[in-house]
Order: C-alpha cells, then sequence, then structure tokens
C-alpha cells in the first residue's frame, strides 16, 4: 500500500492507494493552517491540535504511515514555526514532512487537476489551471508555471 499526505494551507488530504496507484480510500481534515498566518507568521496552536487529532484518528483507524509520502506546501513555507511543528509531528507520529518549494506545488496541483478532469471524462488541451489556496495561488499554462503570494 502506498500512502500520501498533502499538508496545505487550508486542509490535510491522505490517499490510500495500491501498488498500481488505484485510489482505495481518501481522508480530508480541515486545518486551517493559514489562519492568521499574516498577522503572526505562524501556525496557530488551533491549527496545530487540529493536525494532530486529524493524524490520531488515521492512527485510530489503523492507517500505517510508516512509509508515507508527506508533502506540506505555502503556509509552512511561510511559517516561521514550521520546524518546530514537523519536530513534534515526527516525534508523535513518526512522519516526516517535506515543505516543497512554489513550483513543485503549482505543478503537483496541475498533475492533480488533470487527474480530476480525465475521470469526469473531460480532456481538453491548452487549458490554463489556477489553484487557490489559503496562502498561495499557482497559475499554469502549458509550460508556464507560478506562484502568486496570496490565498
Amino acid at each position: 500500500m502506498i500512502l500520501g499526505m498533502d499538508l496545505g494551507s487550508n486542509t490535510l488530504r491522505v490517499a490510500l492507494m495500491n501498488e498500481k496507484l488505484d485510489l482505495l480510500k481518501e481522508y480530508e481534515y480541515i486545518i486551517g493552517a493559514a489562519k492568521n498566518l499574516s498577522k503572526s507568521k505562524k501556525i496557530s496552536k488551533e491549527a496545530i491540535s487540529l493536525l494532530k487529532n486529524a493524524l490520531y484518528d488515521l492512527k485510530n483507524q489503523e492507517i500505517d504511515t510508516k512509509n508515507v509520502n508527506a508533502v506540506a506546501t505555502a503556509a509552512f513555507r511561510k511559517a516561521i514555526n514550521t520546524k518546530e511543528i514537523f519536530d513534534e509531528i515526527y516525534s508523535e507520529f513518526n512522519i516526516k514532512f517535506k515543505t516543497i518549494d512554489a513550483k513543485e506545488e503549482a505543478r503537483l496541483s496541475v498533475l492533480g487537476m488533470k487527474h480530476g478532469l480525465s475521470k469526469l471524462g473531460l480532456y481538453a488541451n491548452n487549458l490554463a489551471y489556477c489553484d487557490l489556496g489559503g496562502a498561495s495561488c499557482e497559475v499554469s499554462f502549458k509550460n508556464f508555471s507560478k506562484s502568486f503570494d496570496f490565498g
């Protein structure tokens, strides 16, 4: 089994897949990491608590996080307390989050949107993609990709 986690500015999304990358189960938790971030420069205690509660929920459902691929996005690039949060998460849950850069966030967002469209039977060339999150906005078109510092 393959487990992936996307810790965004608003949500924690978790996908459990088989070796063929077929989605077996998915989970989504509202975290609100970007809430008040522009003022405080920190992920709030409330968001940290919600994140830990979500991870405990997964643990209680016996989701094996041993080989998880866990990434975090814009809010965690901006926050001054990210390292402390991730150290706590690693200590408590043995999950190592990697903060990805804006370019990688945009690339992965486009892959997700294309996959979602294909599941709906929608195929089109020359689409522009926009991922508006809580702490950033990624815009992509063909080989162009840019992240903006608002969300």
